[in-house]
Parts: C-alpha cells; structure tokens; sequence
C-alpha cells in the first residue's frame, strides 16, 4: 500500500515538472535570462595588403632629409607621362586589387582586366581580421519590433576586447554592427542612419543578421562588408631623389571633365544602401601615412554606378614641393605648381567592396643636349645608397671634409662590370652614356661655340669657387625654372679624380696661387663593355681663365671618375 502511494507522489510530481518545462517553452524566459557573447571575425573579401586602422593621430610632421633609396617602384609597367606646364614626369598606375564576383559583373570585370592588363593584381576574396582595438557600435532590436524604433541594446565596443551582453532567452534578435574602422571614433546612428559627415572619407563596415537566443550562453559573430569602393592614393618621389615637403597639397582624384570621383552619403543600416550622395575632394583629408619621400592616402567612395573610361582618371594636385638633398652644406627645393596627373588604367566600374591603388610615382627629369637626355646632376656614392643629389649652388657648399671628400662622394672605378645607373630609382630609367654620347659633348657645335666655364664664388673671397662646365639646352627645350640654378642646363661639376688614392685635378677651393687645374673625368661605357672617359680641362692664369678643353680619354685603369647617367629609353 506504502509502495503504491509513493509511485502516486512520483508520478504526480513528474507531471508538474513537464507541465512546468512546457510552458516555460511556450511562453518563452524572464527577462535577462541569458548571456550574449560577441565576437568580430574580421572582414569580409578584405585585401590585406590595403588593410590599416586610422588612429585619428593626424599628419604628423615629414622629415626634409632623404632615407636610402631602395626605391619602392615595381619595374617599368606603364609609359612615361609628362606634365609640360611643370616639367614633372612620372609613371601613373592605377591596380586594381580587389573585385568581388557577382558584385555588378564583378566575375566578368576580373577576367577582363587579367586578360588586359597584366599590371593588375586581382586579389581572391577571404576574410581578415580588423586590428585589434578598432571600435564598433552595435544595435539589436527585437525582431518583433518591425518599425525597430528602439534598440533593445546600443552600445559601443572595441575588437579585441570581451563584450558580453545579457538579454532575453527564447526571443528572436536583429543586430546590426557598424564602425569605420578607427580606434577613437564610432559614429551615432539616429534611426537607423549615419549621417554623411561622418562617413565622409571613411572606412565604412557594415555587418547585420539574426539571433534567436537560447538559455545559458549564446555567441554573436560579426563579420564585416566593406561599404565603400576603397581608393588608395600613393605620391612616390623616391624617383626625385628627394623627401615630399609638407607644404605639397593635393587637392582631388577626378575624371577627364574635372570632376570628382570620390562620393558620399548618408547610410541607412537597415539596408544598407546611401542617399544624400555628395562628392567630396582632399580638403582636410590627411595622408593615412608618410614617409620621408612618400604620401599614403586611404581614400573611399559610396560610389556604386560610375563607369570610368580607359585612362579616364587623373589626380589633380595643388603644389608638390620636393626637398632635394645636395650632399653638401644646404637643401635645395624644386616646385611643381598646380597640375593634372593622367593614370593609366583599363576601364572599369567603381563598386562597392572593391579595391584600387592609384600610384604617382615621380620622377627626375633630364635635359636634352645633343640630342641626348642627359641626368641633371652627378650619381653621389654613399653608403646609404646611391642616388642623383642636386649639385652644389656655391662655393660655400661643400662636403664636411673638404675637398677630397667632394671627389670621392662623386667618383667610382672602371664600370666595365656593371653599370651603376641602371640601379637608380626606378630601376632600368637610367643608364650609363655610351661613348659616342660623350664624344658629342666635344664636337665643336656643342663645345667651343656654347659651353662655358663656371665658377662659383663668395663675395668675402671672389677667388675661391667650384669650377663646371655648363652646356646650354638644345634649341626648343624648356628651361624648366624651378629645378635648382645648376640643375636648369647640363653642368657638369669638375670634382677631379683619384689614382692611388691621391686626389687630382679638384675643383673646389681653388684660389689665384693653386697650381693645379681644374678637371673632371666622366666615365662611358658601351653595351658590349668597351669604357672610355669625357675629360674636361681648364686652363688658367692666377684668377684668369686661360682655356678650357674636352676629349675622350682610354685612361680607365687605376682611377676614380665621376658619373652622369643618360636616359635609358
């Protein structure tokens, strides 16, 4: 009897318990009965190579000196363009490095730029991770909520950081995450929309979705959509030889009529799509990085409709100052004024998710004498890498250790090995004349009728300067104004040259008294190694320059001469 009424009890308390589970599921939880955990993946079709968190630190300010010129060009891919009103040359390349498939053609856009143009490198879509510290807000709104009037939970979180939220169980959730990728500033959103100022240039990350939650823990994955075609803007002047100025300004990237072609909008979260759709230049937009001699925009666009044309874009510039080291005592500068800078490019849609660098890569101009396109200034040899450094303006400009050092910053050994040019920045612009190039510099015509001597000197000691010899441009040719004095016309330096480590022939510091006379030794070499030299002499009386004389010299064994590069196409 004990034991029937005990299997009574059981049984009556089991069915309480399942009536009490029952209606627990039907009627969902109480309030905060479970714990969500969120968690940020990275982004989606991200191309590493263009990823970077803004730190909203600004600027920064640019050293004038020059850091060894590795250089940073790939080799020659694209036609070398100049601007004639400034004289500035330079390679325009425009990569595009992502196009997500079935995004507007996006699969047909990819294999028509392969097949086009194999300076391209297509990038397959994978997703990074965001760096770590990056803010992002995050709304959820209870799916029941259809007009999401009111968010349920609105808050701001960092990747990288543990973000738990409590919440409801056994409801169903819409999240929406948003940031544009910086470590200090998340936007408002106000009603569901973030207003166009503050997606201004931004990196725009928009990632949505749906939870249903359950009892204990329940885990939120984010993974972000760029919202932005991203343009990464790049001004190189390793090819200058010199450091970027702070005062260089550019203004835009625009399309053949001049307008603008980098836009934005207010976002709606909800759908993810822009209105109020402005353009917008550089005004107030600060490089994403620099370096001594090169500027690293991170630009966006909300742009989804735009057909660009082949060679279409061009960036549009204020004034670009390069700060030219001379290796002697002072900087010289050279300006370039406003200018339109063409790209090369195939054409192509801008879209949303995709990614393109657009590069600027300077670089050094020649002039033309004797029909030869002949390098500004000398190759100066130091340890931290060769490079064309403008020449000196005066004689108060001088290496720290005197004259000896003047020749030997200069001057290298018989190059029938190797040609030194060919490693300049960019690698294979220049190259060594060949000696039928130098024998021009001595025919009468360019010689005796036009070439001079010059010769630097201060007014508290007129007897003391730097002999040259300065050819005059062939007819035609713009003096370009804003290179440097003896950077405008063909001057040729009379730095001497070593044998047996005895310096001879200097130009510098000399005086009335100074027995020796001025020379200069520039090395020639032809394709199939054979070298010659381009001597120049000059004669002189005390202070009085009595004659001066060039020719081509077979003294190539035991010595140091100078060089000066010619184009090498």
């Amino acid at each position: 009897m004990i034991s029937k009424i005990n299997l009574f009890f059981c049984a009556a308390f089991f069915a309480l318990l399942l009536q009490s589970c029952t209606r627990d599921g039907a009627e969902g939880t109480a309030v905060g009965g479970t714990l969500l955990s969120v968690q940020v993946n990275g982004v989606d079709g991200d191309d590493v190579q263009m990823q970077g968190m803004h730190t909203g630190s600004g600027q920064g300010l640019l050293r004038s000196d020059v850091v060894p010129s590795s250089g940073s060009f790939p080799q020659p891919s694209a036609p070398v363009l100049e601007d004639r009103a400034s004289g500035l040359e330079y390679r325009g390349l425009v990569e595009i490095r992502d196009m997500p498939s079935g995004v507007h053609g996006g699969g047909a856009l990819r294999k028509e730029v392969a097949m086009s143009s194999p300076q391209k490198t297509l990038q397959s879509a994978s997703s990074s991770p965001l760096p770590s510290g990056v803010k992002y807000r995050l709304q959820i709104y209870n799916t029941a909520d259809k007009s999401r009037s009111t968010p349920v939970v609105d808050i701001v979180a960092s990747v990288g950081s543990a973000t738990q939220i409590n919440i409801d169980a056994g409801k169903s959730y819409d999240w929406f995450a948003f940031s544009v990728n910086d470590a200090n500033v998340v936007p408002q959103i106000v009603r569901g929309v973030v207003s166009g100022n503050d997606t201004k240039a931004r990196d725009v990350l928009l990632s949505s979705g749906t939870i249903n939650t359950v009892f204990g823990e329940n885990l939120l994955n984010i993974t972000f959509q760029r919202k932005t075609a991203r343009y990464e803007v790049v001004l190189d002047a390793s090819g200058m030889f010199g450091g970027i100025d702070v005062s260089t300004t550019i203004r835009n990237v625009v399309n053949t009529s001049g307008a603008g072609v980098l836009k934005y909008g207010d976002l709606n979260i909800f759908t993810g799509n822009y209105s109020n759709i402005k353009n917008y230049d550089l005004t107030g937009v600060l490089p994403t990085s620099t370096s001594p001699q090169t500027w690293t925009y991170n630009l966006y666009s909300v742009d989804n409709t735009t057909n660009l044309g082949a060679n279409t874009l061009a960036l549009q510039s204020a004034k670009i100052r390069i700060n030219k080291s001379s290796a002697f005592s002072s900087e010289a500068t050279v300006d370039f004024p406003a200018s339109t800078l063409p790209f090369s490019h195939v054409a192509f849609k801008s879209t949303i998710g995709s990614s393109y660098k657009l590069s600027i890569q300077m670089i050094e101009s020649p002039v033309t004498v004797a029909g030869v396109r002949w390098a500004r200034t000398n190759v100066v040899f130091l340890l931290s890498g060769s490079r064309l450094k403008a020449n000196p303006e005066s004689s108060s400009e001088y290496p720290n250790a005197g004259a000896a050092a003047f020749s030997t910053v200069f001057s290298i050994s018989n190059p029938s090995g190797s040609d030194p040019c060919l490693g300049l920045v960019p690698k294979g612009t220049w190259r060594l004349p060949t000696v039928n190039e130098v024998t021009l510099l001595t025919q009468a015509r360019y010689f005796n009728e036009t070439a001079k001597v010059v010769r630097f000197a201060t007014v508290e000691k007129n007897d003391v300067g730097l002999f040259g010899l300065e050819y005059p441009l062939d007819a035609g040719t713009v003096v370009q104004l804003n290179y440097p004095r003896y950077s405008q016309k063909l001057f040729f330096p009379l730095a001497g040259y070593t044998r047996s480590d005895a310096l001879l022939g200097y130009g510098y510091a000399i005086t009335e008294s100074t027995v020796v006379s001025p020379r200069g030794r520039y090395w020639a070499r032809d394709a199939d190694g054979r070298v010659k030299a381009l001597s120049i002499d000059v004669s002189k009386n005390g202070a009085t320059i009595s004659d001066w004389k060039t020719s081509i010299i077979d003294e190539i064994n035991d010595v140091r001469y100078s060089v000066r590069c010619v184009r090498a196409n």
